[in-house]
């Protein structure tokens, strides 16, 4: 009776539908305005390197990278000779990283990356910056922080800020990664296209220290999937 139960359990699980043994969706990369579904776009073998082409600077692309697990230690090392530094991590087994224009691509996978994905500039952008604040008020003057990859070359970073029209005001709160700017709304959607731009919010102008080492709770929302349909498939 056992062997006879067990040849039917086989064959029921043999025939049933190959959907049901799918791989479980990646989760959502959480930021402080919501969620992002990554898509799972290099697993999926959807990817493009013309999708990421908005993030590229300097001979990096400035990305979102998803794992299927978290590499260690060893792992981020192998990472980084490949041509991807981690840099900040964000819930759903993901971190803000910057890739060499160099890497194989193709290679992706076998470092256990299910997705890479450019942030729209929209979400890096504080809900602060978009609903009307009154920034010339004396009484509740403010600053504009613009929050870097930790990676970029800071004087470069100044430069294109410079050029997109912002000027730069001088902080004693002025970090290797943060950069404020003379408060100025009408620039603000330049400035976030930049993609070595991780955050963009504002900063009260008092002596309170800036709290700027979790990107993830201040300039950086939820974002949402972008379809793109140029550039080579990477399977």
């Amino acid at each position: 009776m056992k062997i006879s139960f067990c040849c039917c359990l086989t064959a029921f699980i043999f025939f049933l539908p190959p959907r049901l043994f799918a791989q479980q969706p990646a989760p959502a990369v959480g930021f402080s305005n919501g969620n992002f579904i990554t898509g799972s776009n290099i697993r999926n073998r959807v990817f493009r390197v013309a999708d990421i082409a908005a993030a590229r600077f300097e001979n990096k692309y400035y990305v979102l990278v998803q794992f299927d697990e978290l590499p260690g230690e060893s792992g981020q090392q192998n990472l980084k000779r490949a041509g991807i530094e981690l840099q900040t991590y964000l819930p759903g087994r993901a971190y803000l990283a910057t890739i060499s224009d160099d890497f194989n691509f193709l290679q992706a996978r076998q470092f256990g990356i299910i997705s890479i994905n450019n942030i729209p500039s929209f979400y890096k952008i504080d809900p602060d910056l978009t609903g009307g604040n009154n920034l010339s008020n004396k009484e509740n003057e403010r600053q504009i922080a613009v929050s870097l990859y930790p990676s970029v070359n800071k004087a470069s970073a100044t430069r294109e800020l410079q050029s997109t029209g912002a000027i730069i005001t001088p902080s004693k709160f002025n970090g290797d990664d943060i950069i404020f700017i003379q408060a100025n709304t009408a620039i603000i959607n330049t400035i976030a296209a930049l993609p070595f731009v991780n955050g963009i919010y504002l900063q009260p102008v008092t002596d309170k220290p800036l709290n700027y080492s979790n990107v993830a709770t201040h300039g950086i929302s939820g974002l949402n999937a972008v379809t793109y349909d140029v550039g080579t498939t990477v399977g």
